[in-house]
C-alpha cells in the first residue's frame, strides 16, 4: 500500500495544566507548521489545533484504542472516524505512542 497523507505531527508536547493544551508541528506539503491549542481534553486540544491551522472542519466521531499485545513493549493500533461533508473517513496508526497520527483525506 502507497499511503500518502495530507499532513503528519511530526512533533507534540503536551501540558496538562488547569485545561489541556497541545503544541503541535505539523508538516504539510514539506513546510513545518508550529502550532498550540487548548482543549477539554488532549484529544480535543489536537483537533482544534488541526482545525484551526489547516482551515479543515470535520467531526470526530470514532477513536478507540487497542493493545496489540500483553507486555510494555506492544504495538498499539489507534482507529479514528472523522465526518466531514455527509462522509465518513477512517484512519488507522500503529505505533507505541498513540498520539502520534496522521490523516488522510
Amino acid at each position: 500500500m502507497n499511503f500518502h497523507p495530507h499532513f503528519d505531527i511530526v512533533d507534540y508536547q503536551f501540558n496538562q495544566g488547569e485545561q489541556p493544551e497541545v503544541n503541535l508541528t505539523i508538516l504539510k506539503d514539506n513546510q513545518q507548521i508550529k502550532t498550540h491549542s487548548v482543549g477539554s481534553g488532549s484529544l480535543d486540544a489536537v483537533n482544534q489545533a488541526i482545525k484551526k491551522t489547516l482551515g479543515v472542519t470535520y467531526t470526530l466521531e470514532v477513536y478507540e484504542q487497542n493493545s496489540l499485545g500483553k507486555n510494555s513493549k506492544a504495538q498499539a493500533c489507534a482507529q479514528i472516524g472523522i465526518a466531514s461533508q455527509g462522509k465518513m473517513y477512517w484512519g488507522l496508526a500503529l505505533t507505541k505512542i498513540l498520539s502520534k497520527l496522521s490523516y488522510k483525506h
